[in-house]
């Protein structure tokens, strides 16, 4: 018996898992279609996601796999195809414990398509009538491929989520895919991330944003909008008080973008995820969108990484985050908030019952902070991660740490990788961990711990992680 009537015979017995990994098992095309007719006609599961991984994934053309997968099933939510790991993956809903039938492909995922096939766009829109999630990276987009893209995006009202990812189109497609997003007025989430776009695409895009009243999260990260592009953006942002997501890092943006974003923040009561990392800002800017950042009550992640704040933007910080009492991850590495600016955020971490996650690397903390730290760290009974690698903790900043590690009960991973930690740390660490059986890891690479001491407590608990070269 093949491997696929293996797995058939398998469907048919019982109740299966939802989640289904097939690595190299030598199905066929014609193994794939009998695998999902075997799982629709068994009764035995509401919905699954398959995946598989064969040679033949990246031999076949996309428009061959995507052929493939609408054949399988008219009640697919998912189709992932990603080449360059022989990826070939399908989320289906079987009709018989559905309410409503689902007769349609709901989410089209796409790595490296070729757009090339003529009857492309008539086989997906006979099929996919209410998608709502389309995707696409590492394409080049002529003027004539984006507007066969455009005749997928008109017809489909359903439309939630689209992502042109790290891909070049030249100007005039540009215009044919706002054309297209225009008339998607359900599109709530909107991702050109990596998409080298500058300051001059910014007014087209905004046309586009201003079409659609639902949108929820922009993404726009690792582009070159500039400050000139920021603040034609901000105006069309200034009435959509729904927005829940705004990422513009890496955009090149300095105290002019950020200063007119901050001053429409005021009135996203709504926003819980923003990344401004990377940019241009100064230390007033900075002062500027914190104090905005304060009026953000629903904030669950705040990304400020790399953006060159010191200590004054750390104190400015530490005044709102008492308002932020939903914020989950805070990450400010590379930021050089020094002990001055540790200290300050330490004492404002009381208010954020809710943190799982906090990254300070790279941010001049010394053993001056690390006392107010860890009595921070204590305040936040959700905490799971703590990142302070590439910092100045000797031995007392790691033995304050470690004497708060069993008041941290959900604490999973402390990474201290290239600090000043030696033995009298890196024992006391040790001995606190015993202590801890929740935590995975402590992370200890490139700190100036003996060698043999290292591999002395490494053996005594494996957690105890030290890099040996």
């Amino acid at each position: 018996m093949s491997t696929s009537q293996d797995l058939q015979a398998r469907v048919t017995q019982g109740p299966i898992q939802n989640l289904l990994n097939l690595s190299r098992n030598r199905i066929s095309q014609d193994g794939v279609l009998h695998l999902i007719n075997a799982f629709a006609t068994s009764g035995n599961t509401t919905e699954v996601q398959a995946s598989i991984e064969e040679p033949w994934v990246h031999k076949e053309s996309v428009m061959n796999l995507i052929y493939l997968a609408v054949q399988t099933c008219r009640n697919i939510t998912e189709i992932t195809i990603c080449k360059d790991k022989n990826l070939f993956q399908l989320g289906i809903r079987f009709p018989h414990y559905l309410e409503k039938v689902e007769s349609d492909v709901s989410r089209l995922n796409l790595c490296k398509p070729e757009i090339q096939h003529a009857g492309f766009n008539q086989r997906v829109h006979e099929n996919c009538a209410r998608l709502q999630e389309l995707r696409w990276s590492h394409v080049e987009l002529h003027s004539d491929e984006a507007e066969m893209l455009v005749r997928i995006l008109l017809p489909l009202p359903e439309l939630k989520k689209f992502g042109l990812m790290s891909s070049s189109i030249m100007p005039a497609g540009m215009d044919y895919l706002i054309l297209g997003l225009q008339n998607c007025q359900a599109i709530e989430e909107l991702n050109l991330g990596h998409m080298k776009l500058g300051s001059a695409a910014v007014p087209k895009l905004v046309l586009g944003l201003r079409e659609m009243p639902s949108l929820k999260r922009l993404i726009l990260n690792h582009n070159s909008i500039g400050d000139d592009g920021c603040c034609i953006l901000t105006e069309a942002l200034r009435n959509m008080h729904y927005m829940e997501e705004i990422n513009l890092s890496h955009n090149k943006i300095g105290d002019p973008g950020l200063t007119t974003l901050a001053a429409v923040l005021l009135e996203m009561q709504n926003l819980k995820r923003i990344n401004l990392s990377g940019n241009t800002p100064s230390s007033a800017g900075g002062a500027k969108l914190m104090e905005a950042l304060a009026y953000c009550k629903c904030m669950e992640e705040l990304l400020l990484s790399q953006n060159g704040f010191g200590s004054r933007t750390a104190v400015k910080l530490a005044c709102c985050l008492p308002h932020m009492t939903n914020l989950k991850v805070l990450h400010l590495q590379n930021n050089n908030i020094g002990p001055e600016g540790g200290m300050e955020l330490a004492r404002a971490l009381v208010a954020c019952r809710l943190l799982e996650e906090i990254s300070l690397k790279l941010c001049g903390v010394t053993d001056d902070a690390s006392k107010s730290l860890s009595q921070g760290f204590r305040q936040c009974p959700s905490m799971e991660e703590i990142i302070l690698s590439w910092n100045a903790l000797g031995d007392g900043g790691a033995q304050e740490l470690a004497s708060a590690l069993a008041g941290m009960e959900k604490l999973k991973v402390l990474d201290l990788e290239k600090n000043r930690i030696g033995a009298c740390g890196a024992s006391k660490l040790a001995e606190e961990l015993v202590k801890c059986p929740e935590i995975q890891f402590i992370r200890l690479w490139d700190n100036p711990v003996p060698r043999g001491l290292a591999e002395n407590l490494t053996s005594q608990d494996p957690r105890l992680c030290f890099s040996f070269y």
